[in-house]
């Protein structure tokens, strides 16, 4: 995955929808409306997710970096949780 400063990250689009939903994918419809949330939370945690809300909250960092690591580490971490 590439981040907005332009250089690449360790995690891939599909691993950050499974941090985020818990699968590679949201499907779409209008009778089950599905939306990717996201809420801002205190500096100084790792970010998380819920998967059955599809909501991701990141902290609020001020260094880009610190961001990104985190991020990263989140997700890899998270690795292995199934979805709802």
């Amino acid at each position: 995955m590439l981040c907005v400063s332009g250089g690449k990250t360790g995690v891939t689009i599909n691993q950050l929808m499974i941090f985020w939903t818990g699968s590679t994918h949201v499907k779409f419809s209008e009778e089950d409306r599905k939306i990717l949330e996201l809420k801002f939370c205190e500096k100084g945690r790792l970010p998380s997710a819920s998967t059955c809300a599809n909501i991701l909250y990141l902290p609020k960092e001020k260094d880009f970096a610190i961001f990104q690591n985190n991020m990263e580490r989140a997700i890899k971490e998270g690795q292995g949780f199934s979805n709802c």
